[in-house]
């Protein structure tokens, strides 16, 4: 199974999903790290540190919450510049994108659900 990386696209892609779908990706880091695809085609990440905000004083299950909040979250361009395909698969198919310098080259619809045609013998 492994590790991947979510993916939000706001570059228009082939077939017109819809514009909340989310995808996942193995092309980039596969450390379940946020990504965006911009509607100018650049890359960016989300950034963030952690922070212990749990309470000292609470016991049991409740000193563990807030240990591990995520605080300054901003998304970043990708530096150095991505270079490469990315393949990223949801709900509403599977995509291609060419990066180059950072910004997308061309963007591709490899299956969708109304795309794979099954062959029945009967």
């Amino acid at each position: 199974m492994g590790l991947f990386d979510d993916l939000i696209c706001e570059y228009p892609l082939p077939g017109n999903p819809p514009k909340t779908a989310k995808y996942q990706t193995k092309s980039l880091e596969c450390h379940l790290y946020e990504y965006l695809i911009r509607s100018d085609g650049t890359l960016w990440v989300k950034k963030y540190y952690y922070e212990d905000r749990s309470d000292p004083k609470a016991t049991g299950y409740e000193r563990w919450v807030g240990r591990a909040t995520r605080v300054n979250e901003r998304w970043e361009q990708v530096t150095p510049p991505f270079r490469g395909e990315v393949f990223f698969y949801g709900a509403s198919g599977d995509y291609s994108a060419l990066f180059d310098d950072g910004k997308i080259l061309n963007v591709k619809l490899v299956a969708s659900d109304e795309s794979e045609v099954t062959n029945d013998p009967t």
